[in-house]
């Protein structure tokens, strides 16, 4: 992650950059940071979950959310996750913009951002109360893997490398087909 310029900004700053800005920006600590494009991969596979699971979730009380929704995590850290589900009552922030109440969070682990997704982000992303799941999916080769929160802290691992096995997401009681995930990617399958 590459920051705008190596300075403090306060939370309110960022909001008036972000309101004029053409790009996203997410927000950590006073620092402020270009969100980079996509490469078609993620793209491919983000349409692909995006799709499955707004068909699954169609009769739910749940919302799938893509990657220009913003997250509110606290004060101080702003984050545009890949895809995020709300269940219930869709909670936002004063402003009316950022989301506060994901039950699910997808990032599409890109070489640039691996190590920030699984590190540092997870570890920021489990202070939310409501999150019971946060997923990853790998965009260079196939794969997954995912946190499922079953009570207090302790959290069940999954993952899996094998087209013919499926993604368990137990906050929504849902499974998706990791072939329907990969389908169309350039040079994965």
């Amino acid at each position: 992650m590459d920051t705008i310029e190596k300075k403090e900004y306060t939370r309110d700053e960022y909001f008036d950059i972000v309101a004029k800005a053409e790009f996203k920006m997410e927000y950590y600590r006073g620092q402020i940071f270009a969100m980079a494009g996509a490469k078609p991969n993620h793209n491919i596979i983000s349409g692909n979950l995006l799709t499955a699971l707004n068909n699954k979730l169609t009769d739910s009380n749940c919302i799938v959310f893509n990657s220009d929704q913003a997250l509110a995590i606290s004060e101080d850290t702003y984050f545009y996750p890949d895809i995020m589900v709300s269940c219930g009552k869709v909670e936002l922030d004063e402003k009316q913009i950022r989301l506060l109440n994901p039950v699910l969070i997808v990032e599409i682990l890109s070489t640039s951002t691996r190590g920030f997704d699984k590190g540092k982000k997870f570890a920021l992303y489990r202070e939310i109360p409501t999150l019971k799941e946060y997923l990853m999916i790998d965009a260079d080769a196939i794969g997954f893997e995912s946190y499922y929160k079953e009570e207090g802290e302790l959290w069940r691992i999954s993952s899996d490398n094998k087209l013919s096995q499926s993604i368990p997401l137990y906050s929504l009681d849902v499974q998706i087909p990791l072939d329907a995930l990969y389908k169309k990617t350039l040079g994965l399958v």
